[in-house]
């Protein structure tokens, strides 16, 4: 289980989320400041299983952070998501590691070209 809080660190600030939703193996965090909400959605499931074909498990995670809008800046909400997809029944220790290796290589630098639209 994740707890009942999760703290991220936005802008060099630590952002603690606290569960607002649970059911269907999804949990749901918030925090709402004044001018700011973050949301962070965790989602667990099985996709249909083709026929021949094993079904695969995904795990879904989307930070949302919403900067409300002002008298003179509108509205910016940033989204950022990560899923991880593996055969039913394959070896966590082996998704573990692909996840790891993928992750690693989101560096300032790498996601900065990503952000630049580069490929």
């Amino acid at each position: 289980m994740l707890g009942d809080t999760i703290s991220l660190t936005h802008n060099a600030i630590a952002r603690v989320l606290s569960k607002i939703n649970q059911d269907n193996y999804s949990s749901e965090y918030l925090l709402r400041t004044a001018t700011d909400e973050y949301r962070l959605t965790v989602k667990h499931s099985t996709e249909s299983a083709k026929p021949g074909f094993m079904p695969f498990e995904r795990h879904s995670i989307e930070f949302r952070v919403t900067t409300f809008a002002t008298l003179t800046v509108p509205e910016v909400i940033n989204v950022i998501s990560v899923v991880i997809r593996a055969k039913k029944g394959s070896d966590p220790a082996a998704t573990l590691l692909t996840a790891k290796a993928q992750l690693a290589w989101l560096t300032d630098a790498n996601v900065t070209k990503l952000i630049a639209w580069e490929s």
